[in-house]
């Protein structure tokens, strides 16, 4: 599930409020959590969640395959890019949740075994990282991928310092 700890004015954590966010609403373990302005996301083994968290918390479902069990909607990770557009990673590949609420599937006939694990913005630019293969580049307004750098240890996660400094665990 997902949870809210609060401490107001300074209270030890020891004391903080428990507070159950959508409750029997979301399904699944959740893998990543990406929060933008008001807008909470949340990456599930059952696709996208999300919830605004200034209002009552209710939690719109995004499946990303109509299949609950189906692989595309075991996302990974999620990230957001200058547009507005959050982009997610799953065992089947690229994923995006467009402005328009449409989810937009990005297909790459080179898929690395277990799809992509982790995924950074950096200027028109997603870095993916895999199991076993490196990380991977798509260019969003190419619309292509590539190899940025191969290497043979699984990628858990990337961050991006600035538009020049790649950091990869």
């Amino acid at each position: 599930g997902l949870y809210s700890l609060s401490a107001p004015n300074h209270k030890p954590i020891a004391q903080a409020q428990w507070q159950t966010i959508g409750e029997n609403q979301i399904t699944g373990a959740i893998s990543d959590l990406y929060l933008h302005n008001n807008n909470l996301y949340i990456a599930t083994d059952h696709g996208l969640y999300t919830c605004d968290i200034s209002q009552p918390l209710t939690t719109p479902h995004f499946p990303l395959h109509p299949n609950d069990l189906n692989a595309a909607n075991q996302l990974r990770h999620l990230c957001m890019d200058d547009d507005g557009v959050l982009w997610m990673t799953s065992p089947t590949g690229l994923h995006a949740l467009l402005p328009n609420r449409q989810i937009a599937h990005f297909h790459y006939s080179d898929l690395p075994e277990g799809g992509f694990s982790s995924i950074c913005y950096v200027h028109d630019t997603l870095y993916l990282g895999t199991f076993h293969q490196g990380v991977y580049f798509f260019s969003i307004s190419n619309a292509s991928y590539g190899l940025y750098k191969s290497c043979l240890q699984p990628i858990s996660a990337l961050q991006a310092i600035g538009n020049d400094t790649l950091l990869i665990a």
